[in-house]
């Protein structure tokens, strides 16, 4: 979008006040806004432009932000040492910056307590699974050299598991939710400055970078004496409280400039994280009843207000109004260049069950997705990979995994769960044509399995542990569930509900459907609490209802396949589902009709296919 002649020389893009003077500054900062909002993969010209110019504080905590959000947490210590720098030089502009920006400053120092001490946490992890290693090998050493030793312990397997990426392989893991593809902060270590930061870092205040021991970092809070489980409950707690200031400061800069969109945008990827959809859909509507109503990149606003809408919905109507919205920001975006609000009205089809409406939408719209980052461009796709596979068409499934989803950056941790997500549910159907899914679930093991013990999110985690359950890498998923174990012990939602959902998924998949059941039953109310959206989070209800319909529990199961059919009349897998439950029950007569509604229903959708070509 060029939006040139909307800016003053000291207004960005939204018309807010900004402490920048040179245009071409400006013009930088203006990309960056609409690329994020627009899912492009343009962000890495703003930490270009900062590696080079010094004048803008909204810059370089922008650029903070980039360092401290990614996904590739093997190298956060590197991604931390850039974002102090980019602080430094923030604070080194303060008395040029407006309010806002000052905000924009508080709020990305409380990321990097937060991150601090996740890091800290992580380090004092790896460090009591080294003591836990050494205590293992020293015991199985003293077995060893014992004579007359009957039973040999059963050791326990440390190495790397087939599939495993080599030292030195790993690739850059930029989900693409807020900054674009791939490694935008280029090879320089901080922001700007170069290895000299390491010596500068004191001139950011607040974060005290304690002791070094050999070569390692302690970047967290230590407590003379104390062992590794209260460092890491000390700093699990400090974290959470950081977390909260990040969220708290962005929410009261959308309430007192509605019109910062990026701000607005943001906020409901860290609200969207944590599965706190209801302050996802407050903080957009906020933004949509106070801002301008000629502000020119609203038709952003309505995309982030119709997700909001639809992840809250209790009732076709709020789905329906969730709809129009998404389908007016469409409208209103140039060329209708807005993906989100494409995949905003893919959701609300989704949820009342219109395929081949929700097949042409996106379809129709699926040329403006070439320029979009490696997540939006394959996240469209998967939802139309779902479309075509509630059709029953599974090898148009099979087709848009192969060139659409998988084809495109399977590094990413987005692309890695659209990627097993899709094989999931295929592997899940009861009935129609089974294709081999061997060789891919291999490939997606493959690239999940450097990455099991780094928990960045628990739906990366279930999605992760699945795929290597499907690919018979035993020991991996031993070893991952171990580690989230281990990670459950200091949060509440991942003990209660993480946890147990790891090892009933795990069950499921190798066929052990009465454990799979105890694992499971007791948590299905809770998986917002996973993180994700309704459509990502449905994966596990389809897992559960697998389960009951294989441990036999026909009666718990009539009243979800019921209300699956309902919502989605024109879903042959529910119906299937819902004729297997009543003949299980003994109501033949119904179970009969069912069926033949079922067939009814899947003769419509082979006939539609063949005008709908993916």
């Amino acid at each position: 979008h060029c939006h040139a002649n909307y800016c003053s020389p000291m207004r960005d893009i939204q018309g807010l006040e900004v402490s920048i003077t040179d245009p071409e500054i400006l013009a930088c900062l203006n990309q960056f806004i609409d690329s994020v909002l627009g899912y492009r993969p343009e962000a890495h010209n703003l930490v270009e432009m900062c590696k080079t110019d010094r004048s803008s504080i909204l810059m370089h905590c922008l650029c903070a932000f980039i360092c401290l959000e990614r996904e590739n947490k093997e190298h956060q210590e590197d991604h931390i040492i850039k974002a102090k720098g980019h602080i430094r030089h923030a604070h080194s502009l303060l008395s040029k910056a407006t309010d806002r920006e000052r905000l924009y400053l508080a709020m990305t120092e409380a990321q990097l307590q937060r991150e601090i001490h996740l890091q800290a946490i992580a380090e004092n992890k790896k460090k009591k699974n080294n003591e836990r290693n050494k205590d293992e090998d020293e015991g199985e050493k003293s077995m060893s050299s014992r004579p007359q030793v009957e039973h040999a312990m059963p050791q326990e397997t440390n190495g790397k598991t087939n599939g495993d990426h080599k030292e030195g392989q790993h690739e850059t893991r930029n989900g693409g939710n807020h900054d674009g593809d791939d490694d935008e902060e280029g090879e320089e270590r901080d922001g700007g400055g170069g290895d000299e930061d390491r010596d500068e870092l004191e001139c950011v205040h607040h974060y005290d970078t304690n002791a070094h021991h050999g070569d390692h970092t302690c970047m967290g809070a230590e407590i003379e004496g104390e062992q590794p489980d209260a460092i890491v409950a000390l700093n699990t707690s400090s974290a959470d409280q950081a977390n909260e200031r990040v969220l708290d400061i962005a929410v009261e800069i959308a309430r007192e400039w509605p019109d910062d969109y990026l701000c607005v945008k943001l906020a409901q990827i860290m609200f969207f994280n944590l599965g706190d959809s209801d302050n996802m859909l407050r903080i957009a509507q906020h933004s949509l009843e106070h801002s301008r109503p000629d502000h020119p990149l609203r038709h952003y606003l309505l995309g982030m207000v119709a997700f909001g809408m639809v992840e809250c919905a209790k009732s076709n109507e709020e789905v329906f109004e969730a709809e129009r919205l998404g389908r007016e920001g469409t409208l209103l975006a140039p060329g209708e260049q807005d993906p989100w609000a494409h995949h905003a009205v893919a959701h609300c089809m989704e949820m009342t069950g219109r395929l081949d409406e929700g097949v042409r939408w996106l379809e129709g719209h699926s040329d403006r997705w070439e320029g979009c980052n490696s997540f939006m461009y394959t996240h469209n796709w998967w939802h139309v990979a779902l479309f075509y596979l509630d059709k029953d068409h599974e090898d148009k499934v099979i087709d848009i995994y192969d060139r659409r989803v998988w084809a495109k950056a399977r590094e990413t941790a987005q692309t890695q769960i659209g990627a097993a997500s899709l094989l999931w549910r295929l592997d899940m159907r009861r009935e129609g044509k089974k294709q081999d899914l061997t060789s891919r679930w291999d490939e997606v093991a493959d690239h999940v399995s450097p990455h099991i013990k780094e928990h960045l999110q628990p739906l990366l985690d279930l999605h992760y542990l699945y795929a290597l359950a499907k690919a018979g890498r035993t020991e991996r998923v031993q070893e991952m569930l171990m580690s989230m174990e281990e990670n459950a012990k200091y949060s509440r939602a991942q003990k209660e509900v993480t946890k147990p959902l790891a090892h009933g998924i795990v069950a499921q998949a190798t066929g052990s459907y009465g454990p799979a059941y105890t694992h499971m039953e007791s948590v299905m109310g809770r998986l917002k609490e996973v993180g994700g959206s309704d459509a990502q989070l449905d994966i596990f209800g389809m897992t559960y209802l697998d389960v009951l319909l294989h441990t036999g529990h026909y009666d718990m199961a009539k009243p979800i396949v019921e209300q699956r059919a309902q919502q989605r009349p024109y879903t042959p897998v529910h119906l299937r589902q819902l004729c297997f439950t009543l003949s299980g029950l003994g109501e033949n007569d119904r179970a009969s009709e069912i069926r033949t509604r079922a067939e009814r229903v899947g003769m419509c959708h082979l006939e539609t296919c063949q005008s709908h070509p993916a």
